[in-house]
């Protein structure tokens, strides 16, 4: 469940200051909880427990009964979704494409 419901308030966010980072840890778990909802539950449940709570891709793949290469496939697809959802359309090399 999502522990950021509420909507924030538009501002810029600097995680180097340690009053921000409060704001910017809610920022990025609202950005997994939107994007998890859209990916297959055991993608999301791979991506939830690797970034959201910081277990390792290893540990995750034998706690779900997966191969570790499936795990790492799965979380790259989870995490190119969660960087489009925050900047649009990426390119094979990362960057936004050019609209």
């Amino acid at each position: 469940m999502c522990r950021c419901s509420q909507p924030q308030q538009t501002r810029r966010i600097d995680a180097r200051d340690p009053i921000d980072r409060e704001g910017f840890a809610c920022l990025l778990q609202d950005c997994l909880c939107r994007v998890a909802v859209t990916l297959p539950r055991m993608t999301a449940e791979i991506l939830r427990r690797v970034d959201g709570e910081g277990q390792s891709p290893a540990v995750v793949a034998a706690a779900l009964g997966l191969s570790l290469r499936e795990t790492r496939a799965r979380l790259h697809l989870a995490r190119r979704r969660l960087l489009e959802s925050l900047v649009g359309p990426v390119s094979r090399r990362g960057w936004p494409e050019s609209r």
